[in-house]
């Protein structure tokens, strides 16, 4: 199997409060995202999101280095983004790509083995104890 193209969609939702998060302490309702399916040659596809100001990073590192790859390789194919990253650092919106590329990557992965994602990556048990960051913190 060959990962073969991406596809990339801006999205904006509006909340139904103002929400924040360090990166925006004054809080915003209206949010944009960007929705990334990768695809393979077998049909598959691979889901992610990220920010929306990622999009051009997205798309460049996939073309540089994920495009024509071997899915089930992903910790290589992650690798070979973070080496072409490495000049610039592994900070800031290009680790926001190479991340939203990885998890794309690992949901094709899963598929491509006909398994839930949580096997595919080494889980004994479907069951997880759920995490709430409170990353969108009411801010009124």
């Amino acid at each position: 199997m060959k990962i073969t193209e991406i596809k990339t969609h801006l999205y904006e939702f509006e909340n139904n409060r103002v929400v924040g998060d360090a990166n925006s302490p004054a809080g915003r309702k209206l949010q944009s995202n960007l929705l990334i399916e990768v695809k393979s040659d077998e049909g598959l596809t691979g889901y992610s999101s990220s920010g929306a100001a990622a999009k051009p990073l997205v798309e460049s590192m996939f073309n540089r280095a994920v495009k024509g790859k071997d899915p089930s390789n992903v910790k290589g194919i992650t690798k070979q983004m973070m080496d072409f990253a490495f000049k610039g650092g592994h900070g800031g919106m290009i680790n926001e790509a190479i991340s939203a590329l990885d998890i794309a990557l690992w949901d094709l992965k899963a598929k491509s083995n006909n398994e839930p994602l949580w096997k595919t990556l080494g889980g004994l048990n479907p069951k997880v104890r759920a995490y709430a960051s409170g990353l969108d913190i009411p801010m009124n």
